[in-house]
């Protein structure tokens, strides 16, 4: 296949959550190139072929193998060939097109999964949080506490600070004390259990200590997704979903395809019953598509709440990236262009 006939498919940026997705499952694949050492509750296996496959898409050559891996903690497994990598990591597509498989899906739930990806968003955002605090939303707050010693990790040895920080959700008034360690290791392992089996190089430690915790996820979750912000957030996006009742016409710059089901599924937080379907949401200036169950935009409008439990889908919402996925018009440079003509 030629270069340019696979251009005119994947001429756009894809769906923004499954590169990431894809690039976080590639960081552990020697095969493709990932240098990251998987941490403690993943198995990993990859089973490469001597031959390629080219994608019929972009005209790529991938590996013909294949790989597994599973989660010892749920014990979650996920097997999937070399070109299902691509089209997440290169495509943002959670089909992929092969000249020896040809067309599948990537179970992309059953992935986010297996690989605690949710735990790895939600270090991503606190990260993100304490870097710029002059920038956190509304409702959220956060005193650091930062102490003079530090612990080294169990799982990988790195050193931390000792000391914590507290979030608290000034809207729905949860508070939480997060060790810097339990952060580290949502961040560095996406696992929400952290250890530290001594204390040698505190400044106070006189003798070995365990320290050994876990992280209430749901607390977390509470004060870190809920908010009025998002409740209008999402009403907004509602008006424009028929799926949920909406009439509003939609801006010139957004795409949206719905694909209602004959069928519902119920929030798990009010009983309210949604349609089990799904739309997609695309930038047609920036190229950049999102696809979401229509219970997360329910649970936006509904709860003010980024953290969506359906009967069936249940999942984070990147409101900031959404936000700017549906705020976002022409790129700077082309406005300045346009100002000028």
């Amino acid at each position: 296949m030629l270069e340019g006939e696979g251009q005119s498919h994947g001429h756009h940026a894809g769906e923004i959550e499954l590169k990431k997705l894809g690039h976080l499952l590639l960081s552990y694949l020697p095969g493709l190139g990932g240098r990251i050492k998987p941490p403690r509750y993943l198995e990993v296996e990859e089973r490469p072929m001597r031959g390629v496959e080219t994608c019929t898409l972009c005209g790529a050559t991938v590996n013909m193998g294949e790989l597994s891996v599973r989660n010892l903690d749920n014990e979650l497994q996920i097997e999937l060939p070399y070109i299902a990598v691509h089209a997440l990591v290169t495509h943002g597509d959670r089909g992929f097109h092969g000249t020896l498989r040809g067309d599948g899906q990537i179970d992309v739930d059953l992935l986010k999964d297996v690989l605690n990806y949710e735990e790895y968003r939600i270090g991503r955002l606190m990260t993100a949080l304490l870097a710029h605090t002059s920038l956190l939303p509304e409702h959220l707050t956060i005193e650091e506490h930062m102490m003079r010693g530090v612990v080294p990790c169990g799982e990988c040895g790195d050193h931390v600070n000792m000391g914590y920080f507290v979030v608290t959700n000034t809207h729905n008034e949860r508070s939480m004390q997060v060790p810097y360690l339990a952060l580290h290791g949502l961040v560095e392992h996406k696992d929400a259990n952290y250890a530290s089996h001594e204390l040698g190089d505190s400044v106070d430690a006189g003798a070995d200590e365990v320290i050994d915790g876990r992280l209430d996820m749901e607390l977390l979750r509470s004060i870190l997704g809920q908010s009025r912000a998002h409740a209008e957030f999402g009403q907004r996006l509602a008006s424009y979903l028929e799926g949920l009742g909406g009439s509003e016409p939609t801006p010139r710059h957004l795409d949206v395809v719905e694909h209602v089901q004959r069928g519902l599924e119920t929030c798990a937080v009010c009983g309210e019953s949604i349609n089990m379907g799904t739309f997609e949401l695309r930038n047609r200036h920036t190229g950049h598509e999102m696809v979401l169950p229509y219970v997360a935009v329910h649970s936006l409008a509904a709860h003010g709440d980024a953290y969506f439990r359906g009967s069936l889908h249940r999942g984070w919402v990147d409101v900031p990236l959404l936000n700017r996925l549906v705020k976002r018009t022409w790129p700077i440079v082309q406005r300045v262009r346009r100002t000028r003509r």
